[in-house]
């Protein structure tokens, strides 16, 4: 699809980029704005380093450089990239963040991997780690820091070792019950930990890509902002007359929700900024949200319309990629894109020649053509707490959703972004049935 050139009436923070004046070894702070980009791509003999940064639960209406959403958290880290790199504005994850993890780790649909909700477990398959250490001309160390919530409902400690993952840190289940007082797992150790959990994460990335002396892939999954949203330690955010309190807690959530969002930036940047001279210009950075914003923050959609649906609300979510090799500077993509096609898409950035799994289609064109077409279709799915299925499928224009019941809803999303219209409410129409055959026959051709 033809990118359109993003221009911002803001400065933006430092990011990425060797300082000319005084070197810091901190980030901007969130409270200072000031001018900056990335380098332009330059031409790099070694692989690419690659960072993958997850924000949990956080939808393109809780996301600075989109439009939907009348408030937005200061983050002005992510606007950097966003300024360097290129906005992707029709991106499909799932609905839970299980679902969304298992797609990228695996490059197949939850069909096909097992797992359509959250806290179900991935079974042994090959994963995006197994394909980086022996099919790249140069296989990448990696690690996995943060969330990582695809080992069923009692993980084994040693489960992200069984999807090739040389080190992890983090947690395995849903999320933290205090962000401040939690249990990590340290390669299948656990012990207690007294630390903010997004400090914690970051300090945990920046000693071991300091270790590295090969390419490396750090996927860094934060638990931010998931609840319960603690306030973050003081110069990390931005929101005003948060007390802490239940009761504040309750009262003002989208404030404690976007100041872990601004906390999450303020220690994105400084993971980025520490970054030697010599490896920024060879480090790409793809940042993403792992499902749509939960109902008691989101805006915009309907409350019903919002995560753990298959709605717009629950599956559209944001999706930055900036750094070497990317020559769309500061453009937006509005072409399909899977969360399943991360896949392919940071095999081939390590040199992959070529990946086998159907389910994920390699965007890297995108990075460097104004003219890349994408994938014909997106697909999403979920499976809800009673056992029951749903799932839907777009193209460009159309979005169907059929639920396992047999209901099904169909909307234009080029002219009804939030789903308020279906088109099927007043019965189906001779030019919508042929709409509908074509999305089911698609359906059926991804049946294992």
């Amino acid at each position: 699809m033809k990118n359109k050139t993003i221009t911002f009436a803001i400065l933006i923070a430092t990011l990425l980029t060797s300082c000319s004046a005084e070197v810091v070894s901190t980030p901007v702070v969130s409270t200072v704005s000031a001018e900056a980009t990335l380098p332009a791509s330059i031409e790099n003999t070694s692989p690419p380093n690659i960072i993958l940064v997850i924000a949990d639960d956080v939808g393109i209406d809780s996301s600075p450089c989109y439009e939907i959403g009348a408030e937005k958290p200061n983050m002005p880290n992510l606007e950097a990239l966003c300024k360097s790199g290129v906005v992707f504005d029709n991106v499909w994850a799932t609905p839970a963040c299980s679902s969304t993890r298992a797609a990228i780790l695996s490059g197949q649909y939850g069909l096909h991997n097992g797992v359509l909700a959250a806290g179900e477990r991935l079974e042994d398959t090959e994963s995006i780690f197994d394909i980086l250490s022996k099919n790249v001309p140069v296989p990448y160390e990696n690690a996995v820091i943060g969330k990582w919530h695809v080992g069923g409902k009692q993980p084994d400690p040693n489960h992200p070792a069984i999807f090739g993952v040389n080190h992890y840190a983090g947690f395995l289940s849903s999320g933290l019950k205090d962000y401040y007082e939690w249990e990590i797992t340290e390669d299948g150790v656990r012990s207690q930990v007294n630390g903010y959990a997004t400090t914690v994460f970051t300090d945990k990335a920046l000693e071991w890509v300091e270790a590295q002396d090969s390419p490396w892939f750090l996927w860094l999954a934060y638990n931010a902002p998931h609840v319960p949203n603690h306030i973050p330690p003081d110069g990390m955010y931005t929101q005003q007359g948060l007390t802490g309190t239940p009761r504040d807690m309750r009262q003002n959530t989208r404030s404690y929700y976007f100041a872990a969002l601004e906390a999450l930036d303020f220690e994105m940047g400084r993971l980025l900024n520490s970054l030697s001279p010599e490896v920024r210009p060879n480090t790409v950075v793809i940042f993403i949200g792992d499902n749509g914003s939960h109902d008691t923050v989101s805006q915009g959609y309907d409350p019903e319309k919002t995560k753990f649906t298959v709605y717009e609300g629950g599956i559209h979510v944001p999706m930055v990629i900036a750094g070497d090799g990317v020559t769309q500077m500061g453009t937006r993509e509005d072409a399909l894109i899977n969360i399943t096609d991360l896949f392919a898409t940071i095999a081939e950035m390590a040199g992959v020649a070529e990946v086998f799994q159907p389910d994920s289609v390699s965007f890297m064109d995108a990075l460097t053509n104004s003219n890349f077409a994408g994938r014909e279709y997106a697909y999403s799915e979920f499976r809800f707490d009673d056992g029951s299925t749903t799932w839907t499928v777009r193209n460009l224009q159309y979005k169907l959703i059929v639920y396992s019941d047999g209901r099904r809803e169909l909307y234009d999303l080029s002219v009804d972004l939030f789903e308020s219209n279906d088109l099927l409410a007043g019965g189906i129409a001779e030019e919508m049935a042929a709409v509908i055959s074509e999305f089911e026959n698609y359906r059926k051709g991804l049946q294992p």
